[in-house]
């Protein structure tokens, strides 16, 4: 990533809330079927977790190169205008996981 980029991502983030998610499930996808044999791609970990703002839970995923414990806590910034615009915040992925749009959705916890 190139400093302007770098940059552009700290503004974007830099009034976001810092909160905790907890992984509380984590499964091995294949590849899809539509793969070419031979392909380098081998699959990844799909991560479930679960986070709370304002009071109200909400709950996620994303994908990942290696497998996570259950019950891992991990850091997460949200978008305070929408909470369920955020990212997975550690060190062992390369990058901030940016969580898939359509996956989170709010619990119903009552």
């Amino acid at each position: 990533m190139n400093t302007s980029n770098q940059n552009s991502a700290h503004v974007a983030y830099e009034n976001w809330a810092v909160t905790t998610a907890t992984i509380n499930g984590c499964v091995w996808e294949d590849p899809p079927p539509r793969c070419l044999p031979g392909s380098l791609f081998v699959g990844y970990f799909r991560v479930a977790f679960t986070y709370a703002i304002n009071g109200k839970n909400y709950c996620g995923s994303f994908d990942s190169p290696h497998m996570w414990a259950r019950d891992t806590e991990v850091g997460l910034l949200c978008n305070p205008e929408d909470p369920l615009d955020c990212c997975i915040c550690d060190d062992d992925e390369p990058l901030i996981i940016r969580i898939l749009g359509g996956v989170l959705e709010s619990l119903d916890l009552s």
